[in-house]
């Protein structure tokens, strides 16, 4: 029996541009039922296997664009095999909550390589950070600050446009405004093809694009009961064949909560409990602008240039009631503990991008440099203050440095005939650090703070690492493979500046893909995983001496720690189950020399922190997503994840094999109450986690808003209420020979945030393969 299929290629009927992640409906003519779909690749090419005789019509879309239907499509002996052709989609002065409305477009797509978050249909109110955006998305785990985890690890690497942030992972996401962007890649099993930096994956956040000819934008501005203010744009100009696109955000957060701790150490057979309770303010203020240049020279060649600057400065304020207790005695020291951190970062990056198309196609060579730095300081006092208001004690914690990355790196890509491709590439990356550390105590007599240059220094970190890659993918009809081999050289030192002495690391690793894809008809897909990937300390993570912290709690880093290496297999499954999307995921990894933050006691009533190697972390697990479409108007995003993970190892002269089974789970409805009215709700668990020293419990929060457009959805306004069940927590347990502590914090809730979005002259999105770092794995 013949294959009967249809193929075609989605593309801008003004730009002739291929259009990726275009959606392609199949119906029955007869009755008007789905029977299948599938979503565009990066060359706007689809291809839809194992069809059944008959007679259908389809409905083909993207955010931005008109509908548009296909009718009279006929598959029978004679005519087995369909070729649409390139299908043309006009852009619209819609915007892209109207595909919601005709219920068509996942919130959540799947490739064979990453997830794929559609933003405009994951939120409809801009209020939030791309940290809040994820914390609907398959995957991903986020806490109650805004900390994202990606498979329940922070180990990730965070990309802007396809180039690494300057900015720590989640200080990245939780300064990116919702409403600019336009979509969000998770890439929990990245190729060879990028940095095998970041344990469990890559997310690369995808920033609005230009739209339509003369002067286009988006502009919103948000604003909530409590102190939490912004407001962000995006506007772009075509010049001549060229785009500029520009952009900008600003924003100032107030965090209001309460807080509890208990603490019990044990040192030199003296125990000595410290409890604590009151409230705090976490502050999170930020600025950035960007601006990038689209400059096609020619058929063959292009370039792009772009840059972008700002600063974010963050810290909390609080007063806490402390008890302070030896060996259990009934005498308790009661005080205020006062502390006050601030942190305060300039940052900023540049890149440059040349693309040269050979003359057969997908046959090129891109050569791509970026660079960037941030210089900041970070501030501590802790003060202690007796019940009668006299000054008790106080500890004043500075530290600064700036730091640099520049990256070069070239890639090549050569079809090889048929639907082979070899594709290679080299890189190489610099990193500089600098770190001044000072600790002054406060003099009560004087009212002064003396500095202590037994525990003041600093750090001079640097880092060369070089890398190469090559892989080969092919198509075979109904099987799809990618091959891949990535080598990175590590050349790094790290010297404490107050003796000079340095201590290096030198390595070459190797970190193998594998990645297939099996077309079983329609849109069932079978995909099998696996990489080898590495997280590298942080520079604070090496120093070598002791930082205070506050009066009970001191850090130190660890020079002779060893690089985190994880082997992950993913096998995934995608269908239609009654006309419905469901995927489901089922995964394995193994983390070795693995890496956590162990608390100690360090001297009578002071904790330690320091990093350790802790020996091996495994995690065995299924994730499953479904969207559903109720009707026309209602669509819901279901998804979870079933997890058993488990920490084994050796530290502090002890064994530990701390095991946990745990599971969380996502719901995200959006509901059209009329043509120009939406109503979203969503709802987080976070299940239970453990480490080697202890746990972490389980927390529930939702939100709802609800979104009324006008002036034909130019502009649009939106009401959100976040945790509006103030169920949202961070509380766990640390619990050792020698140590015990108690910690629990929440944020006041719910909060209440209106804002506005005014989007002009048909601005839309522009696709761009530059977005995911080369485009698509198959």
């Amino acid at each position: 029996m013949p294959n009967f299929s249809i193929t075609g290629i989605v593309a801008d009927s003004l730009t002739g541009e291929p259009l990726e992640y275009a959606t392609f409906i199949l119906h029955r003519e007869q009755d008007s039922t789905q029977v299948t779909g599938i979503a565009s690749k990066e060359n706007g090419h689809f291809r839809l296997d194992s069809l059944r005789p008959g007679r259908y019509f389809a409905r083909v879309s993207f955010l931005g664009y008109d509908l548009k239907t296909l009718a009279d499509l006929k598959l029978n002996r004679e005519k087995p095999r369909l070729d649409l052709g390139r299908i043309l989609l006009a852009p619209s002065g819609l915007t892209a909550d109207e595909v919601v409305v005709e219920g068509e477009r996942l919130s959540v797509e799947y490739h064979v390589e990453k997830k794929v978050i559609n933003v405009a249909k994951q939120n409809i109110a801009p209020t939030g950070s791309a940290a809040d955006i994820l914390a609907q998305a398959p995957s991903v785990t986020v806490d109650i600050e805004g900390n994202v985890k990606l498979r329940g690890s922070s180990n990730f690497t965070v990309m802007i446009d396809g180039r690494p942030s300057v900015l720590d992972a989640n200080d990245a996401l939780q300064q990116i405004p919702s409403g600019t962007i336009d979509r969000i890649e998770i890439i929990t099993n990245p190729s060879s093809r990028y940095s095998a930096e970041g344990t469990t994956g890559i997310i690369n956040v995808i920033p609005l694009k230009r739209g339509a000819n003369g002067v286009s934008g988006q502009i919103n501005a948000r604003s909530s009961i409590d102190e939490r203010r912004g407001a962000d744009f995006t506007l772009s100009q075509p010049v001549g064949k060229s785009a500029l696109t520009i952009g900008g955000n600003v924003g100032i957060g107030r965090d209001p909560g309460e807080s509890e701790s208990l603490t019990r150490t044990t040192f030199e057979d003296v125990t000595t409990t410290v409890t604590s309770n009151g409230s705090s303010v976490g502050v999170r203020d930020n600025y950035s602008l960007r601006a990038e240049l689209d400059v096609p020279v020619n058929d063959r060649n292009s370039f792009v240039f772009g840059g972008r600057f700002g600063e974010h400065a963050f810290g909390r304020v609080s007063n806490q009631l402390t008890t302070e207790s030896v060996n259990g005695s009934a005498d308790v020291l009661r005080s205020i503990s006062r502390n006050n951190t601030e942190r305060a970062f300039q940052h900023m990056h540049g890149f440059a991008n040349w693309k040269h198309r050979f003359d057969d196609k997908d046959h090129e060579l891109t050569l791509d440099l970026s660079f960037g730095g941030r210089d900041g300081d970070e501030e501590v006092l802790t003060e202690q203050i007796a019940e009668s208001g006299s000054m008790m004690s106080g500890i004043l914690s500075r530290e600064d440095g700036p730091g640099r990355r520049l990256e070069f790196k070239t890639d090549y890509v050569r079809p090889l005939g048929g639907k082979r491709k070899f594709e290679a590439g080299l890189s190489s990356q610099f990193n500089r650090f600098n770190s001044d550390n000072s600790n002054s105590e406060l003099d009560t007599t004087s009212g002064s703070y003396v500095e202590q240059t037994q525990f003041s220094n600093g750090t001079k970190f640097r880092r060369f690492m070089p890398a190469g890659y090559s892989m080969i993918s092919g198509d075979l009809k109904w099987f799809e493979y990618q091959l891949g081999l990535r080598g990175e050289y590590l050349d790094r030192t790290v010297e404490e500046t107050q003796t000079t002495q340095a201590i290096s690391l030198s390595r070459f690793d190797l970190y193998p893909s594998v990645h297939t894809a099996t077309h079983l008809g329609g849109t069932k897909e079978l995909s099998l995983s696996y990489t080898r990937r590495v997280e590298h300390s942080r520079p604070w993570f090496l120093e070598p001496f002791i930082t205070w912290e506050n009066r009970f709690n001191v850090r130190q880093g660890n020079p002779g720690i060893l690089p985190e290496f994880i082997d992950s297999y993913e096998l995934g499954y995608q269908t239609n189950i009654f006309k419905q999307f469901a995927s489901v995921e089922g995964f394995y990894r193994v983390k070795h020399n693995n890496v956590e933050m162990l608390r100690s006691v360090y001297s009578e009533n002071v904790t330690l922190t320091r990093p350790e190697n802790v020996g091996r972390q495994f995690s065995l697990g299924t994730e499953l997503r479904s969207d559903i479409i109720v009707r026309k108007g209602w669509s819901i995003g279901l998804s979870g994840n079933l997890y058993d993970m488990r920490v084994n190892g050796e530290t502090d002269g002890r064994s530990f094999d701390e095991h946990t089974f745990t599971y969380d789970g996502k719901l995200n409805s959006i509901t059209a109450l009329s043509k120009n009215t939406r109503l979203q709700v969503d709802a987080n668990y976070n299940g239970p986690s453990v480490t080697s020293q202890g746990e972490t419990e389980p927390f529930f929060s939702a939100n709802l808003a609800v979104r009324q457009d006008f002036m034909k959805k130019a502009l649009s306004v939106s009401l959100q209420a976040r945790d509006i069940f103030a169920t949202a927590k961070r509380e766990s347990t640390i619990d050792t020979p020698l140590l015990y502590s108690y910690d629990y914090s929440k944020n006041d809730s719910p909060i209440v945030t209106l804002s506005l979005s005014y989007t002009f002259n048909n601005f839309k999105k522009k696709q761009d393969s530059r977005s995911d770092g080369n485009g698509d794995d198959f």
